[in-house]
Order: C-alpha cells, then structure tokens, then sequence
C-alpha cells in the first residue's frame, strides 16, 4: 500500500515549514493525568491473495517514549497551526472540557458543529501517528480547513463513559467493490477515542456511505454529525461501559490496515 508523501508539508494547506503539534490539545492533560511513561501502537497490516483466497496478515507492536496525551507529530504549518486550528479548538473548548470532566452542559446546533469540527480535525492529526493507516483525503482536510466543518461522509458520536482508562483506536482500511482495481491507499476509517467521561467515535469513507459503519452502535451514543437532535443535554443518563468500549475499538479490525492503541 502506498504511503501518502507529506514528509515536510502541511498536511492541511501544503505548505513548507512544519511545526510540531500535540496529537490530542495540551491544554487537556491540565484537567486530567498523562497516565504512563510510554505507550504501545499495535498494528495489523495484511492483503487478500485473489488467487488462493488467503488473507495474509501482519502484526506488528511499536512503543514510544511518554504518554500518548503528550505525544506530538511534525505534520501542520505554523500558520494553520496557529491560524484556524487554534481558533476551532478554541470554539469548541468550553464544551469540551465540560463533558470530559462529566459535567452538566448543553450542546445546541453550533457546538455540535464546533465539537464535531474538532474531531474531524483530531482524528485526522491522530491518523498521521503511521502515515501507513491514513484514510482521510487530502479533499476532506481542504474541506476542513475551508469549512470548518467536517466533510461529506463522516458519521459522528458521542457517549460518557466512566473508566478512568484513556483509550484511543483507530482503523484505516483500504476497501473495493467487486470488480474494481485494488485501491493503492486507505479509504475508510474509525476512530475511538475515550478522555475523562467523554467517548468519541467517528467514521468516514470516499467509498461509500459511512452510514454503514455505524448501523450496529449502542442506541445511547449520541449522533452529532450530522446532527439528528437540535439540543442534546448532557450527560446523557446511560454509560458506555468497558465491555461496550473494547467492542467500539475493535468493531472493524476486520479492515486489513489498521493502527489501535
């Protein structure tokens, strides 16, 4: 499968000079802990044999040095960096920091796009932690940076979860419908992500409808994008519990690239 060639480019606006940026904001390991001194990426990467119908695959386990909470990546210019990104991440903060730390708060029709805006644009810094799992399209993150809203195609959900374990997965695949030439990148992928009481779960393809991926999730997630419910109070009463979490991380690992941490 082929790597996306971003080496030194601003992942969202293609320009030169790149800066470092944390995965997930600092600001959040301010009101809850960077638990651990390290953490681990497992990976699987395998292909279908058309020949023999086999499907091979390959894991593989990394370890990095720090909590991922503290991790950053050279991916974004300082301009979008501290440009729109900074300004989205700041809309979207307040009701951020409400549901992670599980307290009482309102979502109306512009912070679910604030708050779904943030986790387009998460998810996509989060994928880039191996370039080899990346799904998300230049176009989507154009359209992100354009928008600042999430792109045609992603599926958005929140839940409260009560583990203090924080919990991230993510699952790049490159998918095909019958006939079609094997695709030379990934298209389609979930990300899961647990911090403080909040769960977050998104899904997108440029293949098909993502509306797919989400047919079989708890009833109590809460949709976001795109939004079904004009207010949404929070926090909903029913919890995403550790059973119902190992199940949203590994609910496509079926996908023959992925990245789960």
């Amino acid at each position: 499968m082929d790597k996306p060639r971003i080496a030194g480019i601003c992942v969202f606006c293609g320009r030169t000079g790149v800066t470092k940026q944390h995965v997930f904001p600092d600001w959040i390991s301010k009101i809850i802990p960077r638990l651990g001194h390290s953490h681990s990426q497992y990976l699987i990467f395998g292909a279908p044999d058309h020949q023999s119908n086999v499907f091979f695959v390959v894991p593989e386990i990394r370890s990095s040095r720090g909590p991922l909470l503290a991790r950053k990546i050279r991916n974004v210019c300082k301009s979008c960096n501290s440009g729109w990104m900074s300004h989205l991440e700041v809309s979207a903060k307040d009701c951020l920091k409400n549901m992670i730390l599980d307290q009482p708060t309102m979502l109306n029709d512009r912070e679910q796009s604030q708050v779904s805006a943030w986790v387009t644009m998460t998810c996509t810094m989060a994928e880039f932690t191996d370039v080899r799992s990346v799904a998300i399209p230049a176009e989507n993150r154009a359209y992100l940076m354009k928008s600042k809203l999430p792109p045609v195609g992603w599926r958005i959900f929140l839940g409260r979860s009560t583990d203090d374990e924080f919990a991230y997965s993510h699952t790049g695949s490159a998918m095909m419908t019958e006939g079609s030439e094997p695709p030379k990148s990934a298209n389609t992928q979930t990300s899961t992500f647990k911090i403080g009481a909040l769960l977050v779960h998104a899904v997108s393809s440029t293949l098909f409808d993502a509306s797919v991926l989400s047919e079989k999730l708890p009833n109590h997630l809460k949709q976001i994008w795109p939004r079904r419910e004009s207010t949404i109070q929070w926090p909903p009463e029913q919890t995403i519990d550790s059973q119902q979490l190992a199940e949203l991380k590994g609910s496509h690992s079926h996908y023959f690239c992925g990245l789960q941490i």
